[in-house]
């Protein structure tokens, strides 16, 4: 079976844009950002 997905990296803007438009679905209305989410993940590893 063929994988017909071509493999391309997200952008940091498109990153930032998946963060912030996931967070407005949560309710959450602080600012939001990549660096928040990788702090808020090694918090929780602890």
């Amino acid at each position: 079976m063929k994988n017909n997905r071509v493999k391309t990296r997200y952008s940091p803007s498109r990153v930032l844009n998946i963060i912030v438009n996931v967070a407005k679905k949560a309710g959450i209305h602080r600012r939001v950002t990549p660096h928040m989410l990788r702090n808020g993940f090694a918090t929780h590893l602890l």
